[in-house]
């Protein structure tokens, strides 16, 4: 699911700096072309920092039979707000 969602993201910038991103090719299975190499100027990388783990008492409540997973643990949503860009991870 999260990949599905990761195409939501914005992405911020000036124009020039927007203007700079090149587009890559994908691999093409019909002709045998390889994929462009992944570079600075058309690749945008982000890091997930979040971690899902379980709620105090949330093992006992999953073996009793709840599947909630609000119910059985911390972070079971991650949001924009969890993803940094390389360039905040550099600060």
């Amino acid at each position: 699911m999260l990949a599905h969602r990761l195409g939501l993201v914005p992405l911020k910038g000036n124009r020039d700096g927007l203007r700079w991103l090149k587009w890559r090719n994908k691999a093409d299975e019909d002709t045998g072309d390889q994929p462009d190499p992944a570079t600075d100027f058309n690749t945008v990388v982000l890091k997930l920092q979040i971690e899902c783990a379980w709620k105090e008492g949330g093992m006992d409540l999953a073996r009793r039979g709840e599947q909630d997973a609000v119910k059985l643990y911390e972070n079971t949503n991650s949001m924009v707000l969890h993803l940094l860009g390389m360039y905040e991870l550099r600060r």
